[in-house]
C-alpha cells in the first residue's frame, strides 16, 4: 500500500463527560466518510486524556488533507457544539514511516517538536540513520511517523503494543534522543495514550 505523503492531525479538548459519545458516533459515521474520499491512506485516533484526543488521517496529497480538514471540522462543530473546549488543525507532510507491521497499535504517543531555526534538516538525517533503527528494535515496536509542519517544527507518531512496550521504548532511547536531538530542540511537548482506532484502505 503506498504510504500517505500528507496527513491532518487535530487536536481536540471536550467538556468532561461528552468524549465517549463523539468517539461512539465518529466510528459509525467518520470512519465511512473517510474511506469513501479519493486519496485516502490512514486514520488513527488516540485518546490522551478522559476528554483530550489526537486525530491523524494520511493522505495522498496535500489538497486532500486540507479538504479532509475541512470535512472533519465541520463534522466536529456539528456533533460537539459546545461541548467542544478547543481544536487546533496542523496539515502536514509525512517525512518519514517506519513500520514493523500492519498490526494496530494499543499505546501511542505523539510528541511536538520546536526546532532551532535551520536544524532540522540535520536532524533528521541522523534520526533516520540511527535513532529509527534504534526505536525499530525495542519490544512491541509497531509504527513510527514523522510529519514535517513547518520550516523549524515537526510532529512524530510512535505506537507500540501495549503501554509497557512503550516505556520501555522510552528509557531504553533516551539517552540517544538527549545527546543528538536535545542540541536542536527549544522545546517538545508530549501525549501519549490509547489507540482508540486505527484503520487504513490498502
Amino acid at each position: 500500500m503506498p504510504a500517505p505523503s500528507h496527513a491532518r492531525i487535530g487536536f481536540y479538548t471536550a467538556r468532561p463527560g461528552n468524549l465517549d459519545h463523539v468517539l461512539e458516533r465518529a466510528r459509525d459515521e467518520v470512519i465511512p466518510m473517510l474511506e469513501a474520499e479519493a486519496g485516502f491512506r490512514r486514520y488513527t485516533v488516540v485518546r490522551t486524556g478522559p476528554d483530550r484526543l489526537v486525530s491523524i488521517t494520511g493522505w495522498d496529497t496535500h489538497a486532500e488533507a486540507q479538504m479532509a480538514a475541512r470535512r472533519l471540522l465541520a463534522w466536529v462543530a456539528e456533533v460537539m457544539g459546545e461541548t467542544l473546549i478547543s481544536v487546533e488543525n496542523h496539515i502536514a507532510e509525512v517525512v518519514h514511516l517506519t513500520e514493523a507491521s500492519s498490526a494496530i497499535p494499543v499505546n501511542g504517543r505523539i510528541a511536538r517538536w520546536q526546532f532551532k531555526p535551520g536544524a532540522f534538516g540535520m536532524l533528521r538525517t541522523s534520526v533516520e540513520r540511527d535513532y529509527v533503527p534504534l526505536l525499530a528494535r525495542q519490544p512491541g515496536f509497531v509504527r513510527y511517523v514523522a510529519f514535517r509542519t513547518g520550516d523549524d517544527t515537526a510532529m512524530t507518531f510512535t505506537g507500540f503494543a501495549s503501554q509497557e512496550d512503550a516505556e520501555a521504548a522510552i528509557v531504553a532511547t533516551s539517552a540517544w534522543v538527549e545527546q543528538h536531538a536535545g542540541p536542536s530542540v527549544v522545546s517538545v511537548e508530549r501525549h501519549a495514550g490509547e489507540v482508540v482506532w486505527s484503520v487504513r484502505k490498502d
